[in-house]
């Protein structure tokens, strides 16, 4: 997700770099804002993906893979 965020961020500053030394090119446009589009919609498809379950759940999941892994790891420790 940071990865497609910050390639996002790069073409915007990239944009607004060439556009005040004294133009872009539309070509040039149209092929940042079609591939910022695309960033856009993976990031937040990805996204959605990420941050779907509920705080409250991904905590509970967290303990319980927590205590499974300080199992393992006390029954290694005793063997």
């Amino acid at each position: 997700l940071s990865d497609l965020l910050g390639d996002d961020h790069d073409l915007a500053v990239l944009a607004t770099v060439l556009e005040s030394d004294g133009g872009l090119p539309v070509t040039l446009q149209r092929l940042i804002d079609q591939r910022r589009a695309e960033l856009q919609r993976d990031a937040v498809s990805l996204g959605q993906r990420l941050y779907a379950e509920r705080p409250t759940d991904f905590a509970r999941r967290l303990r319980g893979v927590h205590r499974i892994w300080r199992s393992e790891a006390a029954a290694r420790a005793g063997a």
